[in-house]
């Protein structure tokens, strides 16, 4: 589930709220964007991007595990630039923010966080599409 709210002044809010589907009782906001952010965002993945894909080919061991690691990166760059606040996520005792997800959260989470900014920013194959 996620919301959107009017601020105050009646304008739209630049975060959605999401609950979480894998972690109950977390939520997270990720942050609606700008053209300008977008420009940023991809001018930022495009060369890890490329460097994944021409790696996931590659005819070594070495070479797919490295498409791994860039993959990964993609991947926290994405948390890190998208997620904006995070509540109810309790690792080891302590609640987390949003700037420990990508070394404290599992795995599960993450990934659902990540597929919520990769639809914020367009970047979903199914958007690609349209």
């Amino acid at each position: 589930m996620n919301s959107t709210s009017l601020s105050v002044d009646g304008g739209m809010e630049i975060t959605v709220r999401y609950e979480s589907s894998v972690a109950a009782g977390v939520w997270f906001r990720v942050r609606r964007m700008t053209l300008r952010q977008r420009i940023q965002l991809l001018e930022d993945l495009y060369p890890l991007y490329t460097e994944a894909e021409f790696l996931k080919s590659g005819a070594t061991e070495a070479e797919r595990l490295m498409a791994q690691v860039k993959t990964l990166k993609l991947q926290e760059i994405l948390l890190r630039w998208g997620v904006e606040s995070v509540g109810g996520l309790v690792v080891n005792g302590r609640e987390l923010a949003a700037r420990e997800l990508s070394e404290n959260a599992p795995e599960e989470l993450a990934a659902e966080m990540v597929q919520r900014v990769q639809e914020a920013a367009g970047l979903t194959e199914k958007q690609e599409k349209n």
